[in-house]
């Protein structure tokens, strides 16, 4: 992504082919809904299953009192997954691109980039959370070299298993 740009993208997206909903007499809304379905189109099931990945909402709760380190571990998760799933052996990125998809209150030039104090201060506070993260999660294998972080395919935090799209 480049600073200062923002991209929108969209197509016509189905997201239910069918669904069935039934209640006990009078309209349908005098009483709850007691049974049903819905059968989700192929291309959102498929959207769905691709962008999944397995959480573990204990170690995520136990960060929620830290914005960045939080924003990290679900990041780290969903990266994590999906170089398992790509087998790829590792991803590098660079301060300005985490910032681009974590970071808010840092300081930036008006095209959105960060500047040189508020990248050292981004930084070191992505370090410290890196830090605090790996010692919640041991397989965690990264390297913090100036300005990027790298982190290798260990597979996410929780062990991955496919959804299974049950009624087809």
């Amino acid at each position: 992504m480049t600073p200062g740009r923002r991209d929108l993208k969209g197509e016509h997206l189905l997201v239910v082919d069918d669904y069935h909903f039934w209640s006990r007499g009078g309209t349908p809304t005098a009483e709850p809904i007691e049974g049903g379905s819905i059968t989700l189109s192929d291309k959102f099931w498929s959207e769905i299953v691709s962008s999944c990945f397995p959480l573990d909402f204990r170690k995520a709760l136990l960060f929620r009192g830290w914005p960045l380190a939080y924003d990290l571990y679900l990041w780290l998760t969903y990266r994590l997954a999906a170089l398992q799933r790509t087998g790829r052996e590792c991803l590098t990125v660079n301060y300005d691109q985490i910032h681009a998809q974590l970071g808010s209150h840092y300081r930036t030039d008006e095209d959105g980039a960060l500047t040189p104090r508020g990248k050292k201060d981004f930084g070191y506070k992505v370090r410290r959370a890196l830090r605090a993260i790996a010692a919640t999660w041991p397989e965690l294998r990264y390297e913090a070299p100036r300005g990027r972080i790298t982190v290798y395919s260990t597979g996410p935090d929780v062990e991955y298993r496919p959804p299974k799209r049950t009624g087809t």
